[in-house]
């Protein structure tokens, strides 16, 4: 294989550590999802934090796909791209409330009010 066509070194070394903070971040949120809940600032409180748990498994199941992929980045591409798609639709849940104030996390439609 030609060095064009081998993937960088950088490229597995990101996906490593996405893979584990993907990892961390998913048990973190399955194993104490209030404690979590209350560190983003989420405000009340659900009163059932099963959900936030299931968001947690996604969360691991992401990491455990970027761990595969940073084996072979270029073989595992559409484990990346789906991850990829992932981050950006959830991204839109919090920049799209910010006009009116109303982002789902009290700290960070904060840092961004002017008045």
């Amino acid at each position: 294989m030609s060095d064009d066509l081998r993937p960088r070194r950088w490229m597995g070394r990101v996906l490593l550590s996405a893979g584990v903070y993907n990892l961390v971040w998913g048990a973190a949120c399955v194993a104490f999802p209030v404690a979590t809940l209350e560190l983003l600032g989420v405000a009340p409180l659900p009163t059932v934090p099963q959900l936030w748990q299931c968001i947690g498994m996604i969360v691991g199941v992401y990491g455990l796909g970027y761990l595969i992929a940073s084996r072979d980045p270029f073989r595992h591409w559409p484990i990346t791209l789906i991850g990829l798609l992932g981050r950006c639709s959830v991204q839109s849940v919090f920049v799209l409330p910010f006009p009116q104030h109303n982002s789902p996390c009290r700290w960070v439609g904060q840092s961004w009010r002017t008045t």
